[in-house]
This record gives structure tokens, C-alpha cells and sequence, in this order.
């Protein structure tokens, strides 16, 4: 029953509602069993597969095994490393720009005569 709801909701097979049990159209359903489920399995190649899959396997431990090389060498830096100096980093640039508005604020409030001298200060502080 599990693999027939599975079918029904992954693969869409046509149903209807009766009262509350879901009936099926013996011609249509019996057509579209051979078809989406009968069908692929003959003609997948069992062997064929198996293999793919043990590739997958030893391409998947070669990676594994080369990464492991180079983080030996110190040539691949660990994600943890990256992430903390990328947290610092952007940390001290935040609370950078957080204090801009405190350093300058007396100032900024000073030349606020016209927007002219605004930018003229503006551009002054930053270069």
C-alpha cells in the first residue's frame, strides 16, 4: 500500500475520490503500471549500475583522500579558519562604519550650512 501511495504521489498516477477511498480505472491504471514501473525495470541493467555506483564510490574516496594531501601540504585551509577570519573582518568594518557617525557628527553638524559644503567636507574627511 506504501509503494502504491508513493507511486500515486511522486510518479501521478490519475485516481478519483469515492466517498473516502480513491478508485482507480482498471484499463488506464494496469497501462500506466507497465509503463512507469514495469518498464523501467526491465530495462535498467542491474550490473551496469553496480558498477557506476562502485565508481562513484572510489572517485568519491580519491577526493577525499586528495583533500586530505593537500590539507596536509597547506595548500586547503579549513571552512572553520575561513569563517571565523571572515567574521572578525567584518566585525571591524561594521563597527567602523558605526563610529563614522560618531567621530564626525560635531563636524558633519558644522558644515551643514548648504549641501555644497557638506560634500566639500565629505570629500575632504574620506580622501
Amino acid at each position: 500500500m506504501k509503494s502504491v501511495t508513493t507511486w500515486l504521489n511522486e510518479r501521478g498516477a490519475d485516481s478519483c475520490w469515492c466517498s473516502d477511498k480513491r478508485k482507480f480505472r482498471e484499463p488506464e491504471i494496469t497501462e500506466w503500471v507497465v509503463k512507469n514501473i514495469i518498464t523501467p525495470l526491465r530495462e535498467v541493467d542491474n550490473k551496469e549500475a553496480m558498477d557506476q555506483a562502485r565508481l562513484r564510490k572510489l572517485d568519491a574516496e580519491a577526493r577525499i583522500m586528495e583533500m586530505k594531501a593537500r590539507e596536509t601540504a597547506g595548500s586547503l585551509i579549513p571552512v572553520q579558519l575561513v569563517e571565523s577570519s571572515i567574521s572578525k573582518f567584518s566585525s571591524l568594518v561594521r563597527t567602523s562604519m558605526l563610529q563614522i557617525a560618531t567621530t564626525h557628527a560635531q563636524a558633519i553638524i558644522e558644515a551643514a550650512t548648504d549641501t555644497r559644503s557638506i560634500k566639500v567636507f565629505m570629500n575632504k574627511t574620506i580622501s
